[in-house]
């Protein structure tokens, strides 16, 4: 936690911003489980809650930076109305298969030294140094 506060005291940010993003108390994030009652076996899906948490704010932050970043990509879709616009006059050939995939696990297989290098590529270095601190 020691370098999670200085990196933030020492970055370019506003002191009203600095007291916000620096964690006053840290609360442990709490993980439980969903069940996805629609599969064999009824599996959990994990969540982890991390709402207190020592780096919460500022991983709001980071996000809130990286936001518009992400969707200025030619693969972003919002969702499955903006998915449905995207694709309204496609025509779709007699040998053409449309296919859906079930993702498992997207976040947790980010690699994280090749994305802080894109966020290097993308933003500024004081972006950079807030985003490093998850390493």
């Amino acid at each position: 936690m020691k370098e999670v506060k200085k990196t933030i005291s020492d970055s370019n940010l506003e002191n009203k911003l600095k007291k916000k993003l620096i964690p006053s108390c840290e609360t442990i994030p709490r993980i439980y489980g969903l069940p996805k009652i629609h599969k064999e076996g009824v599996p959990l899906r994990p969540i982890v809650n991390t709402i207190g948490s020592p780096t919460y704010e500022l991983a709001k932050y980071v996000a809130k930076i990286l936001k518009p970043l992400v969707r200025n990509t030619n693969s972003f879709i919002k969702d499955s109305h903006d998915f449905v616009n995207l694709i309204k006059n496609e025509r779709i050939q007699r040998d053409d298969i449309l296919v859906s995939f079930d993702v498992v696990s997207l976040f947790t297989n980010i690699p994280l030294y090749e994305a802080i290098q894109v966020i290097k590529e993308v933003t500024d270095m004081g972006t950079t140094k807030l985003a490093e601190i998850y390493l």
